[in-house]
């Protein structure tokens, strides 16, 4: 029954998500923000954009560390 369940499921690529835990640093007073995204440039740019409440008072960052995980 499971040999039955996986049949053609070969024949598709299997696709991998990739997510990014990156860490930001105010330009405004030099704290730090950790954070995880897929979509790591558009989840930067909604950071420096005040779209995230948490971070929106020390605009404007910049990306200091991303490591990529599967």
């Amino acid at each position: 029954m499971r040999a039955q369940a996986l049949r053609g499921f070969e024949s598709h690529p299997l696709r991998t998500m990739f997510y990014y835990v990156y860490i930001l640093q105010s330009q405004k007073n030099n704290s730090l923000y950790i954070g995880c995204t897929t979509d790591l440039r558009n989840r930067v740019k909604e950071h420096n954009l005040g779209e995230s409440k948490a971070t929106k008072p020390l605009r404007p960052y910049k990306l200091i560390f991303m490591e990529e995980e599967s």
